[in-house]
């Protein structure tokens, strides 16, 4: 019996985050009652008397020496709240988010004295727990733990969700088509016309800030899912300068370092995951001329123009064999938040990563067979048995870059997010057909699938002090491209050892287009 096995190793050579010369205490102060940010909570710190409001994001900060620090935070109407214990050192922000609930009319002041809590997945846990509609997540610090490098394979943790061939998330048990998926709270195109989610292998996770998984319906909500909806949150700019880079790799020994890899010779730009030009058609009424007949005739004039349509095209339609890689992926990204005298920030988020993956799956079966005319003999009888080599190549490259400006009272932000993706595939399948005319066949199939999601976002969130009203609106528009560029398929009838084509095995080459626009406000 031959034994199979895989591992994966992950290379944080230089995960980290880096500071610069900065020290302190950060966080967000949350309502309670509404799970919202509470803008102008007082912050006070009792070792030396400073304080500050938190702004109308909930947000503050104070830079402060190494050492230990208690805060206090208190707004009229609710509970005051001293966390003892806070750990200054270093070049690092210690970030501290609080709660604070409404206190009861009519009473005394409530003062609760708790430790500070370091539990990084706390953001999610406390949307969970006062959302009104059922609800998980994963966090950011989550994706981090378990080693994955995208959605698909980090939201398999979630409870209730699973993952169909690494890329579609199932909710519930119920089908693609019961779910959805938006992007920051907005509704965002798929990239397969047949399905209703978009592939989540093609969201790097040192983009996102986390991933929620809502399984009720609620107002601000698309209307067509019954499973549930997966909200993809990219990331915030930070509160202080930070930059992180992540290597990771992948080693399968009936992959990788094969030498019956299956590819064939494609565009120049292929490692970047898209096609150069090299697989345009490049037949069209400019080449054949508006009086062209499709009806093409074995006459002198006929043979040239088929000899004319044959010299533009790519002449290879069969894989090759080469030697197969390992897997490997890259991430950078930098933020940082710059502060004015007026009390305005300014901040910045950038984000690259890439990722090249290659599969080499050898001796497949796609074989059909028919039920035995003979009730009493179980064995199905064969129709149709297919054997094969499928190598094939995966490349993402994404980028983000996120720019935020804010006042006292208000947040403008503007996210520019690209996603491209190249998927490279070739085969070679042998094909005996036992049924009727018992014909065997040699297959050759080459495909190259091209996909593309660029998405802009500006959103803004204006706070009214004296009203106590708040104002948040957004635009959004997305572009998805699905692009087959020529998809080559080579049918040779084997006679014997004699090869020839019928009238259905013709070699076919196909070139498909899709391109959807999206507006959202």
């Amino acid at each position: 019996m031959k034994n199979n096995f895989y591992f994966q190793i992950i290379l944080p050579l230089i995960v980290s985050t880096f500071s610069f010369g900065q020290a302190g205490i950060t966080g967000t102060v949350i309502d309670g009652d509404f799970n919202e940010p509470l803008p102008f909570a007082n912050i006070l710190i009792q070792e030396t008397g400073d304080g500050v409001t938190s702004d109308f994001d909930g947000k503050y900060t104070f830079e402060l020496a190494a050492g230990t620090y208690t805060l206090q935070f208190s707004f009229v109407g609710y509970e005051t709240k001293i966390i003892t214990g806070i750990l200054v050192s270093g070049d690092e922000y210690t970030l501290t988010d609080v709660v604070l609930n409404s206190a009861s009319e009519g009473l005394e002041e409530v003062i609760v004295t708790v430790e500070a809590l370091r539990n990084t997945e706390s953001s999610v846990l406390n949307i969970q727990r006062k959302s009104a509609s059922l609800l998980d997540g994963i966090s950011a610090e989550a994706f981090k733990k378990i080693g994955a490098n995208d959605i698909a394979a980090a939201v398999k943790s979630v409870p209730g969700v699973s993952v169909q061939g690494g890329k579609y998330v199932y909710v519930r048990g119920l089908g693609d088509r019961y779910s959805k998926s938006i992007l920051n709270g907005v509704d965002i195109p798929g990239l397969d016309p047949d399905r209703n989610t978009i592939q989540m292998d093609l969201f790097p996770t040192n983009m996102l800030s986390n991933v929620l998984v809502i399984k009720s319906a609620r107002a601000d909500l698309p209307a067509d899912f019954t499973g549930g909806v997966i909200d993809i949150v990219t990331k915030d700019f930070p509160t202080k300068e930070e930059f992180a880079v992540s290597i990771s790799t992948a080693y399968n020994p009936d992959m990788h370092f094969n030498k019956n890899y299956l590819n064939y010779t494609g565009g120049a730009t292929d490692f970047l995951g898209f096609d150069d030009g090299s697989r345009k058609n490049t037949i069209a009424n400019t080449f054949l001329g508006n009086t062209f007949d499709p009806r093409l005739n074995p006459s002198e004039t006929g043979l040239s123009v088929i000899n004319r349509i044959s010299n533009q095209f790519d002449p290879q339609m069969a894989p090759k064999q080469a030697n197969s890689g390992m897997n490997y992926g890259l991430g950078i990204s930098y933020g940082n938040q710059y502060n004015f005298e007026n009390g305005h920030q300014f901040g910045v988020l950038g984000s690259l990563s890439y990722k090249n993956e290659q599969s080499l799956y050898e001796n497949t079966q796609d074989n059909i067979y028919n039920y035995n005319p003979i009730k009493t003999e179980f064995a199905f009888e064969e129709n149709r048995i297919q054997t094969g080599t499928i190598g094939g190549q995966n490349v993402i490259a994404s980028g983000l870059l996120g720019l935020t400006y804010k006042t006292l009272n208000s947040k403008i932000k503007l996210n520019g997010l690209h996603i491209q993706n190249g998927e490279s595939t070739a085969g070679s399948f042998r094909q005996l057909t036992r049924f009727s005319d018992f014909i065997d066949f040699n297959k050759f199939n080459l495909e190259y699938n091209e996909r593309s999601i660029s998405n802009a976002m500006l959103s803004g969130l204006h706070s009214f002090e004296d009203s106590n009203l708040k104002l948040e609106w957004t635009l959004s528009g997305t572009l998805a491209k699905v692009h087959d560029k020529d998809v080559r398929n080579t049918t040779f009838q084997d006679e014997e050892g004699i090869f020839s084509f019928q009238e259905n095995t013709e070699p076919k080459r196909i070139w498909r287009t899709l391109d959807e626009y999206n507006l959202v406000s």
